[in-house]
């Protein structure tokens, strides 16, 4: 059995045409959550120390002692500034995980509301928490794996061959950090499903599912690589007529994009879930009537 990712991206398609009401008007209230919001906050608190740094570094100052300077000058300032940056992280990780859950309930057909946006906010303690212990593991990972790197760095000969085997070393260091921290990817779908499910249970849970499925949801994700740079490219070009035409075409782009690489994935966690409790038989997965359980072998690229 494989998971079958061009069906799952037919079956994400299909069920965002048919889901009501429409994801596209769902898509334009997460936006004025998330980005209309941090706009409202930007235009509030504006930019006049941004605006300062980068006028003295242009003057030829030291950056380091601009920012030392500015800091001292805007200490109030630089304080609310921070505050409001860390409500707004905890705000918008509340969101996201609302878009996972009104993403997940589109994949089931489940005809969502924009309500469903707001699902992070009822079991807020366990979302952050969830996040948090996520961010401590993966920080963890990442000394574990680097910082022997890094020392090594400093200690060996600066030869080329040496030079040679530390950068193999660094995208091997990489390649298993990525590895680690893809075992996390599912914990907010596991969290959603189980309303009794501690924020360890989810993520111990999105380990064992990822188990054998890591490279499968890499090549997921690398399939809308291509949707991505084409969007990318396309704001970069008008943005060299108008700049704010640049945001409005990805924001725009946003509205399906986002959607339907979410939904996808959440495909794609059924699929794993189901093979982990050894539940849900063919037919059974996110998707209007799409079998993710196949006997003639992966399709190709």
């Amino acid at each position: 059995m494989y998971f079958n990712r061009i069906q799952a991206k037919m079956a994400a398609k299909m069920s965002m045409k048919q889901t009501r009401p429409s994801y596209l008007m769902v898509m334009v209230i997460y936006l004025l959550l998330t980005t209309g919001v941090n706009y409202l906050l930007t235009s509030i608190m504006g930019n006049d120390i941004a605006e300062q740094l980068i006028l003295y570094i242009r003057q030829g100052y030291d950056p380091v002692e601009v920012m030392r300077y500015l800091l001292e000058q805007n200490r109030e300032q630089m304080l609310l500034f921070s505050v409001v940056q860390f409500v707004q992280s905890i705000y918008l990780t509340l969101t996201g995980f609302g878009l996972t859950s009104y993403t997940l309930r589109v994949a089931r057909n489940e005809n969502p509301g924009h309500s469903h946006l707001l699902d992070g906010f009822l079991k807020a303690g366990r979302v952050l928490w969830m996040n948090v212990l996520i961010g401590i593991f993966t920080a963890g990972w990442y000394l574990v794996i680097f910082v022997p790197i890094i020392v090594a760095v400093f200690m060996i000969d600066q030869s080329g061959f040496a030079i040679d085997i530390l950068v193999g070393l660094m995208f091997v260091g990489l390649f298993v950090f990525i590895a680690v921290i893809l075992r996390y990817i599912l914990a907010d779908y596991f969290l959603l499903d189980d309303p009794g499910c501690t924020a360890r249970k989810a993520i111990r849970r999105s380990k064992a599912a990822m188990k054998g499925h890591r490279w499968e949801y890499v090549m997921l994700i690398l399939s809308f690589f291509g949707w991505a740079l084409l969007i990318g490219l396309l704001s970069a070009v008008m943005a060299t007529s108008w700049p704010p035409l640049g945001t409005i075409v990805s924001a725009v782009a946003s509205l399906w994009y986002t959607p339907y690489m979410m939904v996808s994935k959440a495909n794609f966690y059924d699929y794993v879930s189901g093979t982990l409790l050894g539940e849900r038989t063919s037919g059974d997965y996110a998707g209007p009537t799409y079998d993710y359980h196949a006997s003639d072998g992966p399709e190709p690229f």
